[in-house]
């Protein structure tokens, strides 16, 4: 009999009580159960066996058994609902729970980790928000920057060092002036829905990606992209780039079919990519990602990622990830760096507000061991190092101290919402309102923010963001500070033109290797001039068990979960979890 067609007839006896042991009469545990005493026996000792309750028969008729209920009826329920989940039917396991989302959520977290299930190994995943669609062409969040590179291939990939490497294209080669780049496909490669990924596929798609608005800066440079031939496509540019084959290596160009650029926003979230896992579903609770039997290289080795969506209260921090087991004997492993990215303060110099001397005594004044001790945290507890530049690479830019110059009576702030930005933000206020002025805080999502800043009506006086690099560093560098649309609106026109003549000069003179040094001088300009204060660096952490293999934090702060697998066929009460 199934375990759950069982449950109605327990929750009927625990009107006898749990967890102490009563004498009841055959006859009387067939009442309360509606069964007749020998169907009563039946169900008895089928509980038993599935070590719900301890149950003793007396020997004679009206003699009295020995009976104790060891689950709580919430127990019991809980108790059921992670055999559903373990066997993959969660919305078994929800009916289960009386539908009751926050327990469900709380029962993904703790039994969140990799599993075997009918020879195939599958990760479940939570994390504190639902992710929004996955599409190259969207503005898109840490989080969903790293799905692109779980669902979709590029050309070419990029590494940490700017180093190129193959990818749907096994060759590359440039002429010498770095105007003509020509990439050589592999063949028979296939998207996910079985069309063809050819020359004249990637050819549409970087066609239609110029007319786009979020690709027209960057591709300005380019004049032509044709298919030479069936797996060879060439991009002509009219100005020389050595970093060309590296931007190309950013998630944002990932290769997708060119009609799917007609999807914006929430009109779908079924995409088509072109990487190691298929995408399978996506909605509000849950994205649910399949290994990608086709895909051109290595399979991945978990068959199956579902990544549940479970709201903060019942999440660990945003950008903390941990997979911990029920097994305490089972070595901790910590995996643990400084993310290549900053939280910063923009001074949005289009409002006109603030001249240069009360920025610079605000950058003073603003300080992050400032902010720190005004909200009353710590470096540890927040979980960061005080930037003094954009990238922790970059040269340290101090602020000297500055004589305090008279503010404005009001000055409005807005920022991307985010609990620890809304925090600064919130601590800038206060620290505001401490030397007279009155704040008006707005908060923005993230595609908001990009929205207000790319036409021109983002009105605060203060902005505070935050911008992490993908795992093409060196492009990604480059292209943040020569495409971000809030930088650009903060900044003003002029100093934006001169932004774009250094940057222009460091794509067509420098290798891609050499990226980050020739934009030092750049960066720093941002904060030397006070156009920007660069707040905290955040730490990414990871923690597992050695009973999982290939964990690997990715630039995002996410594992590398196309490389997890394990050597142990390991029990349900020692699946791993985790959590984020």
């Amino acid at each position: 009999m199934q375990a759950i067609k069982l449950l109605r007839y327990y929750l009927k006896l625990t009107k006898f009580g749990t967890k102490e042991p009563v004498k009841l009469a055959l006859a009387d545990i067939a009442e309360a159960v509606s069964t007749s005493p020998r169907h009563a026996r039946t169900l008895l000792k089928h509980m038993a066996e599935l070590g719900w309750l301890n149950w003793q028969p007396s020997v004679g008729r009206n003699q009295r058994s020995h009976l104790s209920l060891l689950f709580s009826e919430a127990d019991l329920k809980q108790h059921l609902a992670k055999a559903q989940i373990d066997s993959g039917d969660y919305s078994a396991a929800l009916a289960l729970l009386d539908d009751d989302q926050q327990w469900f959520g709380r029962l993904l977290i703790a039994t969140s980790g990799a599993s075997h299930r009918d020879g195939s190994l599958n990760l479940q995943l939570t994390y504190s928000r639902p992710f929004s669609a996955v599409l190259p062409h969207l503005l898109l969040r840490n989080s969903e920057r790293f799905l692109l590179r779980q669902l979709y291939a590029n050309l070419v990939r990029c590494d940490a060092d700017g180093s190129i490497h193959a990818d749907l294209a096994h060759h590359w080669q440039c002429d010498e002036s770095f105007k003509v780049y020509r990439f050589y496909l592999r063949p028979q490669l296939q998207f996910h829905d079985g069309s063809v990924v050819d020359a004249h596929a990637v050819a549409d798609l970087f066609n239609a990606l110029q007319s786009n608005v979020q690709y027209q800066h960057e591709l300005s440079h380019v004049t032509g992209v044709k298919a030479a031939n069936a797996l060879t496509v060439e991009f002509t540019l009219a100005s020389g780039d050595q970093g060309f084959a590296g931007l190309l290596a950013d998630p944002k160009y990932a290769i997708q079919p060119a009609l799917q650029l007609s999807q914006t926003g929430e009109s779908s979230k079924q995409v088509v990519g072109s990487g190691p896992f298929t995408l399978i579903a996506h909605n509000s609770q849950r994205i649910h990602l399949q290994a990608n039997a086709s895909y051109h290289g290595y399979r991945a080795l978990p068959d199956e990622v579902s990544i549940w969506f479970v709201a903060k209260s019942s999440a660990a921090k945003e950008g903390q990830y941990a997979f911990t087991s029920n097994d305490q004997s089972q070595p901790q492993h910590l995996q643990q760096r400084l993310e290549f990215g900053c939280q910063y303060l923009l001074f949005n110099q289009q409002r006109q507000m603030l001249n240069y001397s009360q920025r610079r005594w605000l950058s003073s004044y603003l300080q992050p061991e400032a902010l720190l001790l005004a909200a009353e945290k710590s470096l540890q507890s927040m979980a960061v190092e005080p930037a003094f530049s954009l990238l922790d690479i970059w040269q340290d830019c101090f602020s000297l101290a500055a004589e305090s110059v008279p503010l404005p009576n009001e000055l409005s702030i807005g920022f991307y919402q985010h609990d620890d930005l809304q925090l600064y933000a919130e601590t800038i206020a206060k620290l505001l309102n401490q030397v007279g002025v009155s704040t008006q805080l707005t908060a923005y999502s993230y595609a908001d923010l990009n929205h207000a800043a790319s036409q021109n009506t983002l009105s605060q006086d203060l902005i505070v963001t935050s911008y992490n690099l993908d795992d093409n560093r060196p492009a990604s560098a480059f292209r943040w500070l020569f495409n971000d649309p809030i930088i650009k609106h903060c900044v003003g026109s002029d100093n934006w033109q001169w932004m774009q003549a250094q940057l222009s000069d460091v794509r067509e003179n420098s290798a891609l290797q050499d990226y980050f040094s020739k934009m030092t001088p750049l960066a720093n300009t941002l904060v030397s001039e006070y156009w920007c204060l660069p707040l905290f660096h955040h730490w990414q952490s990871l923690r597992f068990q050695n009973v999982l293999q290939g964990v690997a934090m990715t630039d995002w702060g996410w594992p590398q979960i196309k490389d997890v697998w394990t050597s142990q066929q390991f029990s349900k009460a020692e699946s791993l979890k985790f959590s984020c």
